[in-house]
């Protein structure tokens, strides 16, 4: 019994001094003055040409080279499509990469990635703030996409466009909501809570360039 007992104090001590070291990793503060900055595109001055800038959320220090290879590959699936390569003189393009921290349970997202409605998996960031400020570190910065390693649903629309679990193809779709403040051309009224929570107006017309409720147009 005496050994038995001893046995289970090291393990409870071995476990405090996990969950200690694990509080120490998450309280430690990101390093948002000194994002590695990289140019991976340049056709001209920021002040005539559309700054497109990468931002890491979720990579570890290890994972420094596969970010910059999914910078690479959203930047191949983008000018693959036809409107973007058509103007793909137009944009710069950046990186700037933040280590996130590993902990026990997986790691720390600098950027906070997290769920807004985890049933269906929308994301959100916590800290977008920091986004934006470790992005203008860059030459120059119109729109932030933020690589985030946490999967869930990406989404567009401002300033900041989240990419979850590392999906470059959603880029064309998600910065057409930034860059042209286009509307989604189609519809989820398939699930009851899209349709009381994104209701179609009454009278008027919808607020977007590219969607009307118009049946018809000549």
């Amino acid at each position: 019994a005496p050994v038995a007992a001893s046995a289970l104090m090291k393990l409870l001590w071995l476990g405090l001094l996990v969950l200690l070291a694990n509080s120490l990793v998450a309280a430690e503060p990101f390093d948002y003055d000194h994002p590695l900055v990289k140019t991976v595109e340049s056709h001209g001055s920021p002040q005539s040409k559309v700054d497109l800038v990468f931002v890491s959320d979720g990579y570890t220090a290890f994972e420094k080279d596969q970010f910059q290879a999914d910078v690479q590959a959203a930047c191949r699936y983008l000018w693959g499509t036809e409107f973007y390569r058509d103007n793909q003189s137009n944009f710069n393009v950046h990186s700037c990469f933040v280590p996130a921290q590993p902990s026990v349970s997986g790691v720390h997202f600098p950027f906070g990635s997290a769920y807004r409605d985890e049933s269906v998996g929308y994301m959100k960031l916590t800290r977008e703030a920091e986004a934006q400020r470790v992005a203008h570190r860059a030459p120059g910065c119109d729109f932030v996409v933020v690589l985030s390693t946490l999967s869930g649903v990406s989404h567009g629309g401002g300033k900041v466009i989240v990419l979850g679990a590392r999906d470059v193809g959603a880029l064309p779709h998600e910065l057409g909501h930034s860059l042209g403040l286009l509307g989604d051309e189609y519809n989820s009224t398939n699930r009851q809570a899209d349709r009381e929570r994104f209701p179609l107006p009454a009278r008027g017309d919808l607020d977007y360039p590219n969607l009307t409720l118009t049946t018809c147009c000549d």
